[in-house]
């Protein structure tokens, strides 16, 4: 799937796009709130300033993403390959769903994670990058 067909279908108000290959795409300032990229391949995507507000990336490939600046209250980022991703000054707050194994190698600087910590549990925020 291609960054047009995507953001063509998504302002059409379909929200599902499990299992697409987006891999290596630049969505830089998106819109893409609700979508739903479980299974989805976003591997070295481009996901920059993007509002991700209540997204699905259950068991979804962000490795090597880079998800800097982006809004993402809410998302679903369970079983999702996050290695090597760039989260830096990315807001992952208030109910967002994830471990923190799966931030593997992943670099943080200053990314926003709410009062909560947005379920990182079990683990401390100094333990990611080992």
């Amino acid at each position: 799937m291609n960054v047009e067909t995507l953001l063509r279908q998504y302002n059409q108000g379909d929200r599902d796009f499990s299992n697409a290959e987006l891999s290596s795409a630049d969505l830089t300032e998106a819109k893409l709130s609700g979508i739903n990229l479980i299974r989805a391949d976003l591997s070295c995507t481009i996901l920059r300033h993007v509002n991700l507000n209540g997204a699905f990336f259950v068991l979804a490939n962000l490795e090597q993403a880079d998800l800097s600046r982006a809004m993402a209250i809410a998302v679903n980022l369970s079983g999702a390959n996050l290695q090597q991703g760039n989260l830096s000054h990315c807001k992952l707050t208030e109910g967002g769903k994830f471990k923190q194994r799966e931030f593997n190698r992943s670099k943080f600087r200053i990314s926003k994670f709410g009062k909560d910590k947005s379920n990182l549990s079990e683990e401390s925020l100094a333990e990611i990058g080992s």
